[in-house]
C-alpha cells in the first residue's frame, strides 16, 4: 500500500520537525511550483489541460476566447506578465461557474462573456471590505488630503490582501504611519463578524 500526503509547506515542516515517524515513513518529498513560465508551449499545454479537465468534469466545450480569458486570469493570479499560476483548482472552479452561466443562457459552449461574468460574480462575493472602504470615502468619513504638501509625509497606495482577494487603498502620512495603518487594517478584518462585516475602526 502506498500513502501520498498533499499539503502546504508549513504543515510539512511542522510534522518533519516534531514527529520522528513522519520522517521515517514519508521519505520522498516533491514540491509543486506555484507558477510556470508563460511561453507559447506552456500556453498550449495549459489550454489542452483545461480542455481535458472540462471534458472530464462534463462541462460544455470551451471556446477559444474563454480559454484565453482563463489563461489571462492565471497570469493575474501569478502576479507576473510572464508567468502562469498553477492553481488549477481555482481555474477549474472558474470554468465550472462559467459553464453554469453558459447553460443558463442556452449556449452550446462556454464563451468569453461567461468567463467574464463568472469573474465578476466571484469578485462581488468577496469585495465587501473594499465596498465598505469606498463608502467611507464617498460619505466623507474617511478623507485623504491629496493637494497640500507636508514635510515628512507622502501619498501612498497600498495593496490590501484579504485571503483570496486584494485591492488598493490610498493613504497619506509618514512611512511609519502607513505601515501601522496597513497592520491595523489586517487586525480589524481578522475580527470581522460572521456576516463578513469588519469591526468599525477609525483611521
Amino acid at each position: 500500500m502506498k500513502v501520498v500526503l498533499i499539503g502546504d509547506p508549513q504543515t510539512y515542516l511542522l510534522l518533519y520537525g516534531m514527529d520522528p515517524d513522519f520522517q521515517r515513513y514519508f521519505r520522498i518529498k516533491a514540491e509543486f511550483a506555484a507558477h510556470t513560465e508563460r511561453s507559447p508551449e506552456t500556453i498550449r499545454a495549459y489550454a489542452a489541460f483545461l480542455r481535458g479537465r472540462a471534458l472530464e468534469c462534463g462541462l460544455l466545450p470551451l471556446g477559444n476566447d474563454a480559454l484565453t480569458a482563463a489563461i489571462e486570469h492565471a497570469a493575474r493570479l501569478a502576479e507576473h506578465q510572464q508567468r502562469l499560476a498553477t492553481r488549477f483548482e481555482t481555474i477549474e472552479g472558474l470554468l465550472v461557474e462559467a459553464d453554469q452561466l453558459a447553460r443558463a443562457r442556452g449556449a452550446a459552449a462556454v464563451q468569453l462573456v461567461d468567463v467574464r461574468s463568472a469573474l465578476a460574480a466571484q469578485e462581488l462575493r468577496v469585495n465587501l471590505a473594499e465596498e465598505d472602504l469606498q463608502q467611507e470615502i464617498d460619505d466623507g468619513t474617511l478623507a485623504i488630503d491629496t493637494h497640500s504638501a507636508v514635510a515628512g509625509q507622502v501619498n501612498g497606495l497600498s495593496v490590501m490582501e484579504l485571503g483570496d482577494y486584494a485591492f488598493a487603498r490610498a493613504h497619506r502620512g509618514s512611512p511609519r504611519e502607513l505601515d501601522l495603518v496597513k497592520r491595523d487594517w489586517s487586525i480589524s478584518n481578522a475580527r470581522s463578524s460572521c456576516r463578513g462585516r469588519r469591526t468599525a475602526k477609525a483611521f
